[in-house]
């Protein structure tokens, strides 16, 4: 007991690798219920890009820093790519990454003359041969063990964050995680070894069944939903009783600002669109678009096509098409995307989003989190899902292979486009629903997906944190 008879804090340290998790979990103050009950110190990454909104976010807080060398990082990369590997009939979602990582994606670039195609997936194929080769030897066979044992051996102890765990003694480590992320595997090593509890907070929708497999499994995960704590048992291989669904802080607020008038960003109607990660020709849909638009003036009038592309989308650099008087890019991404900055450095403003969704006619575009948002906000969102013709992560590949996407289609909220030729008729059909969803409706048929209560996102991590001392 300390000399004025209080309690002494049990201390949680929070590690926080990326400025994603600075953006989703900082700035919307996750960890404030926390603060009232425990001693928070904070272990935050040097890699971190944009220190200005970290230091002003922990101008009060002690905080220490860390480093991770490329070598190591290499090394995790390594492993995970081997289990990852190792369990693919686990997930779908592995076996499709894996034919990416291969190469066979090169076959789709359309930039190059069939031939070229052709003779680059020869070489591919030949490459993936050998490579499944080796991995048959080395990945499917008794030699898995001795060879993942080799790896993980020469990676060695990471003695930096231990000393950095030894002074920091806390009672519970909390790491905000996309289940891929190497300091991760580094921490759980470390506080297991000094029985210290983890817990894990899984950032998106696709985590636990797209990249990989936890080697060292956290103490307790933190999810999005019902479906996550599937993917943890049957992917992961980690126990239900270990995984509680509590959302993401970063939508926590949609749902009292849904139910308010939210100033549009824009004084025109519009139909907002929604880019994905992933290559995929946008372009050729916002042409397609623009003409049904024009075509259709008594239904859309003066509605505008508002063109958010995905902050940190892959592939070449993307340009808009000249001639579409109905289309415009998001204001809040308009430099990124015309710069071609599509780097972790650009983290969008959070409280700019719930006004986007709300006041856009409906929501459109290839398969990403937004659906979950556009939901929240009892938004249609048409889900396209159609074969580009162009990119091996065409929308229909994407829905076919990716585990967190299967279901989608009944939701009573989501339209599928599988067919551009579809796409006017479903247009109508999603400026006729507008405001017709049954909103308790949606909320329940959600609930699978992403879990939501009359509590907050603060409240239910207390309480799942509270819960390693009950």
């Amino acid at each position: 007991m300390q000399a004025n008879n209080l309690p002494v804090k049990k201390v949680v340290v929070i590690a926080l690798c990326s400025d994603l998790y600075i953006r989703n979990y900082l700035s919307t103050h996750a960890f404030r219920e926390l603060q009232s009950s425990y001693d928070i110190k904070f272990l935050i990454s040097n890699q971190i890009k944009d220190p200005a909104p970290l230091y002003e976010l922990l101008r009060d807080v002690p905080f220490t820093t860390y480093s991770m060398n490329s070598g190591r990082i290499k090394r995790h990369f390594k492993i995970f790519d081997i289990l990852m590997w190792r369990y693919r009939k686990r997930s779908k979602t592995f076996r499709f990454r894996i034919k990416r990582t291969i190469g066979f994606s090169k076959f789709f670039d359309h930039e190059h003359s069939i031939f070229e195609r052709a003779a680059k997936l020869s070489w591919r194929a030949l490459r993936a041969f050998f490579l499944r080769m080796k991995n048959t030897c080395l990945i499917d066979s008794f030699l898995f063990n001795p060879y993942l044992s080799y790896h993980q051996f020469m990676l060695g102890k990471n003695n930096t964050m231990e000393v950095i765990i030894d002074n920091l003694n806390p009672d519970l480590l909390i790491f905000p995680s996309q289940a891929y992320d190497p300091e991760g595997i580094d921490l759980i090593k470390i506080c297991k070894q000094q029985a210290i509890p983890t817990l894990f907070l899984i950032d998106n929708w696709d985590n636990l069944s797209s990249k990989s497999i936890f080697w060292e499994a956290p103490t307790k995960l933190g999810v999005w939903g019902e479906q996550s704590i599937q993917h943890a048992a049957h992917i992961q291989n980690i126990p239900p009783d270990r995984v509680t669904a509590i959302g993401t802080p970063r939508y926590d607020n949609y749902f009292s600002l849904r139910a308010k008038t939210l100033i549009s960003p824009y004084n025109y109607p519009y139909i907002l669109f929604v880019g994905t990660a992933l290559e995929f020709d946008e372009l050729s849909v916002l042409q397609e678009m623009n003409q049904i638009v024009c075509d259709h003036p008594k239904i859309f009038g003066t509605t505008k096509i508002i063109y958010r592309p995905h902050p940190w989308r892959q592939g070449k650099k993307k340009e808009m098409p000249s001639g579409l008087d109905h289309v415009l890019i998001d204001s809040q991404l308009e430099a990124s995307f015309l710069a071609n900055d599509n780097s972790l450095a650009v983290q969008p403003d959070l409280s700019y989003y719930p006004a986007l969704l709300s006041n856009a006619e409906f929501v459109c575009g290839g398969l990403t989190s937004m659906l979950i948002e556009a939901n929240i906000f009892n938004q249609i969102f048409l889900g396209l899902v159609h074969d580009d013709k162009r990119h091996f992560t065409s929308m229909d590949n994407v829905y076919s292979n990716y585990e967190h996407f299967q279901g989608i289609d009944t939701l009573s909220g989501v339209l599928l486009c599988n067919d551009l030729a579809n796409l006017s008729n479903l247009m109508l059909d999603a400026m006729s629903l507008k405001g017709t969803l049954d909103i308790n409706k949606t909320d329940a048929e959600r609930q699978f997906y992403y879990f939501h209560d009359d509590t907050s996102y603060q409240e239910r991590l207390k309480k799942l944190v509270d819960a390693f001392w009950v």
